[in-house]
C-alpha cells in the first residue's frame, strides 16, 4: 500500500519511522521515552492536525481532538504490529478518534473544510489551504463564475458536508480530499474494498441530495421557479 501523503519518512537523512519506533521501544526511563517520542510526534503532528481539521471543521474542538489522537497513539503504540505502515496506523487512530467525537455530538452542524492540502495533492499543491468543495468537481462553479458565486457554492457544499453521516463524510474526505485510493481507505478503516466503493457511492449521492436540499432552503419560491425555467 502506498503510504498516505503529506509527511516525511526518513527523508534527507532523517531516521525512518521504523528507527524512531525502535528508539521508543528501547527507551527505559521517562526522560528517554520523552526524548524518543518527540521526533515522531513532530513528524506526524501536521498530518494529525490536518485530518482533525477536515473531519471536525473550523468550529470543532480541533486542538482537543489532536491531543486525544496523540494520546491514543502513544498509549496504543505497543499494539502496533507492523503489518501496516506506521503512517497508516496513525491515520486510522486519528480517524477513529474524530469519528468518536462526531458520533457523540450528532447535533452539532459542523462546517467542514479540508485543511491544508497534502503535498502533491490537487488542487492546492502549492501549499495553499483548499476547501473540500474545491476538490469535488461536480460542485465547482464554472471557471467564468464570479468570486461571489464560487464562494456561495463552496459555502453550500461545506454546509451540506456538515450534515452528512460521519462515516460517509470520512470516506469522502479520504477519497476526495486526501486523494487515497479504494485499497488505502479499506486498509485504514479495516473493511473490504467493495464496502468502501459502496460507501463512497452512497456518500456522493447523499451529498448531492443534501446540497439540493440546502439550496432549496436558501432560495424562496420565486427564485426556485426562476431556476426551473432556466
Amino acid at each position: 500500500m502506498t503510504e498516505p501523503r503529506g509527511h516525511p519518512n526518513g527523508e534527507y537523512g532523517d531516521p525512518s519511522d521504523e528507527e524512531l519506533l525502535a528508539r521508543i521501544r528501547d527507551a527505559q526511563s521517562p526522560a528517554e521515552k520523552r526524548d524518543a517520542w518527540e521526533p515522531l510526534l513532530v513528524r506526524y503532528q501536521p498530518l494529525i492536525h490536518g485530518l482533525c481539521r477536515q473531519m471536525l471543521g473550523p468550529r470543532g474542538a480541533i486542538e482537543d481532538a489532536c491531543q486525544d489522537a496523540l494520546v491514543r497513539v502513544m498509549r496504543g503504540i505497543d499494539s502496533f504490529d507492523g503489518k501496516a505502515k506506521l503512517s497508516t496506523w496513525i491515520y486510522r487512530v486519528t480517524m477513529n478518534s474524530c469519528l468518536s467525537r462526531l458520533r457523540k455530538d450528532n447535533r452539532r452542524k459542523a462546517r467542514v473544510v479540508s485543511g491544508d492540502a497534502p503535498t502533491g495533492s490537487k488542487p492546492g499543491s502549492d501549499g495553499s489551504k483548499t476547501m473540500l468543495a474545491d476538490l469535488l468537481p461536480q460542485y465547482r462553479e464554472p471557471i467564468g463564475s464570479s468570486r461571489v458565486e464560487r464562494e456561495d457554492q463552496r459555502d453550500l457544499v461545506i454546509e451540506a458536508l456538515g450534515r452528512l453521516d460521519p462515516d460517509l463524510r470520512s470516506v469522502l474526505l479520504l477519497r476526495d480530499a486526501q486523494g487515497l485510493d479504494y485499497a488505502q481507505i479499506a486498509e485504514l478503516l479495516e473493511v473490504r474494498v467493495g464496502t468502501i466503493k459502496s460507501r463512497i457511492f452512497r456518500a456522493r449521492l447523499a451529498l448531492r441530495q443534501v446540497v439540493e436540499s440546502v439550496r432549496a432552503g436558501r432560495l424562496g419560491p420565486n427564485e426556485l421557479a426562476e431556476q426551473d425555467e432556466d
